[in-house]
């Protein structure tokens, strides 16, 4: 787009300043995996068919050692510390009879 990392936003009313936001850089990075399984199996006994399954989610988040870096609006850099942030996992029963 043209513009500096180093950008601002201002707000105003009537011409006069009354808000203003500072960016100091876009250097973030989100890490997530996911897995999804489902198994399903049919029996039939005379007239009666069972259907059965069963499905697993996981779903893990986080974020690596990331540092942020020094620029005009923050001149001090530190260290952010990678961090497994969530895991959630289910699972889920299904059954049908016809």
């Amino acid at each position: 787009n043209g513009e500096s990392e180093f950008w601002t936003r201002l707000w105003t009313i009537r011409g006069n300043p009354f808000r203003a936001t500072f960016y100091t850089g876009l250097g973030q990075r989100d890490d997530s995996e996911s897995l999804g399984l489902y198994v399903q199996e049919q029996w039939t006994l005379d007239r009666l068919t069972i259907n059965a399954g069963v499905r697993y989610d996981r779903i893990t988040t986080g974020y690596p050692d990331m540092d942020r870096p020094v620029n005009q609006w923050a001149p001090i850099p530190f260290a952010i510390p990678a961090l497994g942030v969530s895991t959630w996992q289910d699972l889920q029963p299904r059954i049908g009879l016809a």
